[in-house]
């Protein structure tokens, strides 16, 4: 009973949280709030974090023994899947507006764009090359570089889903957007993990091996 409970909080969460963001009903918030709108990014934020306490509160009094532990040799892969998602987070901040995810931007109501970026480009170089998402795929990756316990499980396999739908839902924002411009990049470039590229990458070095 108390997995379940913990389950149905985290997809609550998950939902009210992909709402608030829903172009439709945060653009209809937004306009309710008038001249305040421009907290609204800040305010999400803020909630998003608020909301997690109770989660968190319950979470902490469930402990499990663990399924999978990370010991030995295994430390290894988790570092390398730690410094992997660390990576990526720094690749990403490279081309993402920090003060525009964080509704600084907005607050002081400068201009936005649904990219993320200052200049309201589509970045294709670096490590967008790669992926399209890589703070997505930074975030999967360190949700599960931890021990395993049945709590972990549900909650990792909840943010998993979280996360990919999100990454979905962001698309279709980048794509009416963008355009033609953004669909040929799909094309390219792969979503979360850089499966194109590595092909990619093992073609060419096959042709100059």
């Amino acid at each position: 009973m108390a997995y379940l409970v913990l389950l149905m909080l985290w997809v609550v969460w998950c939902v009210l949280h992909s709402l608030l963001v829903a172009p439709r009903i945060a653009t209809n918030l937004q306009q309710r709030l008038g001249t305040a709108k421009r907290f609204y990014r800040l305010g999400y934020n803020i909630f998003a974090l608020l909301s997690l306490a109770p989660i968190l509160v319950y979470t902490f009094h469930l402990q499990p023994k663990p399924i999978v532990s990370w010991q030995g040799q295994w430390r290894l892969l988790q570092m390398l899947l730690l410094v992997t998602a660390g990576g990526l987070f720094a690749a990403g901040a490279r081309h993402y507006d920090l003060r525009q995810f964080l509704g600084i931007r907005q607050l002081l109501k400068e201009n936005q764009c649904a990219v993320l970026t200052s200049d309201y480009r589509l970045h294709t170089s670096g490590i967008l090359n790669a992926m399209r998402h890589p703070w997505y795929a930074a975030a999967i990756l360190l949700i599960w570089a931890r021990d395993v316990t049945v709590v972990v499980l549900i909650t990792n396999l909840v943010l998993t889903a979280y996360l990919l739908i999100g990454a979905r839902l962001e698309e279709g924002k980048l794509q009416r957007q963008f355009g033609v411009s953004y669909r040929l990049y799909k094309q390219r470039v792969s979503m979360i993990f850089p499966y194109k590229w590595v092909h990619s990458f093992c073609k060419r070095s096959g042709e100059y091996g």
